[in-house]
């Protein structure tokens, strides 16, 4: 072809090609979580959602392998794509207007179709780069291009502060839009239009009776589990939201290192770092401590770039030409798609089971009421037996009458009613009393009425003395006003109550943890959230067992020639 193979244009038509291919990624990745958290929305399901668009990579290699040139399925794919990105900002924000904590079926239909169309175009891209780049030791410097580009976009809209997250759905189907035209730029990549009786690209499965591509893909797919999707929605509840971009500065490091790697020890040991990269990296997680926070995050471009962009350079290694396209789907299949799917439950089911100090204080609150309800009635031992209870006091009533009506028949003899009688008798003794009465009438006299008439009483001198009592409190009028002049003073100091109100205002720009770049990492507002000390140890070590057996069973993988 005129275009050349390998040539520095061709670089910079590919790198463009990626740079936006994972901006349309990228995103949506932070920004949805950081949407969702602020809305009260559960994100598990739609970032499950758009993972099982990678479920139908599968069905789109062989069309692109046999049937339509690859840039043409791509530019076609993005368009749809950005269409359903832009419909997703309308339906999210209808859901955050109604208070639900659900996203809800439309959101997630509209969320599996964006994913439905841009999954397979990864390892479409990733067919078209190793087709005009045959070095695949030289690919990492097009992909680096695809971290350049996550970066990009999330600086965008860390810059536009909340109106970024809140519109970050319009700028990713923007950039989806631009890169179907793009797309169509790219260098023609035809069909091999090789007829094999297989649409499905089912043979790319033969692989699978390699051991060392079996192994490989078994290790690479457990770890995916809690790689990326596991990782990014919780990454902005236990790390503050700024320090996303580190991963990706992180990523340029190791994407450009890359190459380096497998030229040195091989793709085996490349990948084997990067299955134990994860596995370390929660392990840091999980000491909840700032610097080691820090270097688990440094550590997400030797997590990505050795194990994801690793596994696509091992498939074109080891795949013969007439099913480039396929085997590069079946990888995105398992990586992007079942262990993806996987990752979005996995968070929910982890969250679930490691609840941390705030949800058992509120189980705490839930126990103690039934505990006081449980005190309140002790007798009831069954459920089912309460409403009978309920009902015995009713019963009781008509026992207690009968009882009391034996009892008078058991009294009857007792000869306490004439020891009643005789404190009748003692009755009449208290009219003695009576005589009291008269005495009432000693004290009529009527001397008090002559004190009624006493004239001193209305002598005009007493008013006249409060006369002059009433200017004493004229003079008080102005002591009084003295301190009326005294309060505005005081209230002087209450207008600084308002600075006591400033520290609430400093919280704020606490959580973002701008100027401590390096060593205030972790979210303390949501550090008792979860369990996280037992989260992260869990997935780590779950991550370094399956390195270990790649370590020991996996091996240099072989081109299907020389397997041959």
């Amino acid at each position: 072809m005129a275009e050349g193979k390998g040539g520095i244009a061709m670089y910079v038509r590919l790198q463009i090609a990626y740079a936006l291919e994972f901006a349309i990624w990228g995103c949506w990745s932070y920004a949805l979580g950081a949407y969702c958290g602020d809305k009260g929305i559960a994100q598990g399901s739609l970032y499950a959602a758009f993972a099982f668009g990678a479920l139908f990579a599968p069905i789109v290699g062989p069309i692109a392998d046999k049937k339509f040139a690859a840039q043409k399925v791509l530019a076609f794919m993005q368009l749809i794509c950005g269409l359903a990105l832009f419909a997703c900002y309308k339906i999210a924000h209808e859901v955050a207007a109604q208070g639900a904590t659900e996203p809800g079926m439309l959101w997630w239909a509209l969320m599996f179709v964006a994913g439905l169309m841009f999954m397979p175009t990864i390892p479409l891209l990733n067919a078209i780069v190793f087709k005009h780049i045959p070095n695949d030791k030289k690919s990492p410097f097009v992909f680096i291009f695809g971290t350049l580009g996550w970066i990009a976009v999330n600086l965008f809209i860390g810059r536009l502060g909340d109106a970024g997250i809140e519109n970050f759905y319009i700028i990713n189907g923007i950039v989806a839009v631009v890169f179907a035209f793009y797309a169509l730029t790219l260098p023609n990549t035809p069909p091999s239009g090789a007829k094999t009786g297989d649409p499905l690209g089912l043979k790319a499965l033969s692989l699978f009776k390699r051991p060392d591509f079996a192994i490989f893909i078994t290790c690479a797919t457990l770890v995916g589990i809690f790689g990326s999707n596991f990782y990014f929605p919780l990454f902005g509840e236990f790390f503050y939201a700024d320090k996303g971009v580190y991963n990706q500065y992180s990523e340029i490091i190791f994407m450009a290192a890359l190459a380096f790697a497998v030229a040195k020890i091989g793709l085996k040991w490349t990948l084997t770092l990067g299955l134990g990269a994860w596995g370390i990296r929660y392990l840091l997680f999980a000491q909840l401590n700032d610097t080691c926070a820090l270097i688990g995050i440094f550590c997400h471009g030797l997590a990505y770039a050795f194990l994801y962009t690793a596994a696509y350079m091992y498939g074109d290694k080891v795949a013969p030409k007439e099913m480039k396209a396929s085997v590069q789907a079946l990888i995105a299949f398992l990586l992007l798609g079942v262990a993806q799917i996987l990752s979005g439950y996995a968070v929910d089911w982890q969250k679930t089971r490691h609840p941390g100090t705030e949800a058992n204080q509120a189980s705490a609150a839930v126990t103690t009421e039934t505990a006081s309800f449980s005190l309140a009635a002790p007798a009831f031992a069954q459920d089912e037996d309460i409403d009978l209870l309920v009902e015995e006091p009713v019963a009781e009533d008509v026992v207690v009458d009968d009882v009391f009506a034996d009892e008078p028949i058991i009294e009857e003899p007792v000869a306490e009613e004439p020891i009643v009688e005789e404190p009748i008798i003692e009755e009449p003794v208290a009219e003695e009393p009576i005589a009291e009465e008269p005495i009432i009438e000693e004290p009529v006299a009527e001397e008090p009425i002559v004190e009624e008439p006493v004239v001193e009483e209305p002598i005009a001198e007493e008013p006249v003395v409060e006369e002059p009592i009433i200017e004493e409190p004229i003079a008080e009028e102005p002591i009084v006003e003295e301190p009326i002049v005294e309060e505005p003073i005081v209230e002087e100091p209450v207008v600084e109550e308002p600075t006591a109100g400033e520290p609430v205002a400093a919280e704020t720009p606490a959580a973002p943890a701008a100027k401590p770049k390096f060593w205030e990492c972790i979210n303390q507002k949501n550090i008792n959230k979860y369990d996280w000390k037992s989260l992260w140890t869990e997935v780590g070590v779950f991550c370094l067992i399956f390195a270990v057996i790649f370590a020991v069973l996996g091996r240099e993988p072989k081109a299907a020639d020389e397997e041959a």
